[in-house]
């Protein structure tokens, strides 16, 4: 199965992805409503969480297999509960029907 991942943060930068997936899947500018983007006081990384009436820019990534999934689970650290993986609706730019996603947002989880 193929995913489409939604990134607003250091998975949107071109050498991270590739040092983690051995490739550049396509990314697309897009956009998800009702959460906030914020910099984490305790980590020092951008993390979202639901805020209605809020959005996040980003980009969409698309044809993400389950392998390349459990690398970016590792690399968000989901075992940790430093985020957590969720699906949510995805306005890419120049679209008006969003697309379902995954996308990391704040867990619950200590460093």
């Amino acid at each position: 199965m193929l995913y489409n991942v939604f990134v607003y943060g250091t998975l949107r930068d071109a050498d991270t992805l590739y040092r983690l997936l051995r490739r550049n899947p396509p990314m697309r500018p897009a956009r998800v409503n009702d959460y906030r983007k914020f910099i984490d006081d305790a980590s020092g990384y951008p993390m979202a969480v639901h805020e209605k009436g809020a959005f996040i820019d980003g980009a969409l990534l698309q044809g993400i297999g389950n392998r390349d999934l459990s690398a970016l689970d590792n690399y968000e650290g989901v075992h940790k509960g430093l985020y957590k993986r969720i699906t949510v609706p995805v306005l890419v730019v120049g679209s008006k029907t969003p697309v379902e996603a995954q996308m990391y947002v704040k867990g619950g989880g200590e460093l």
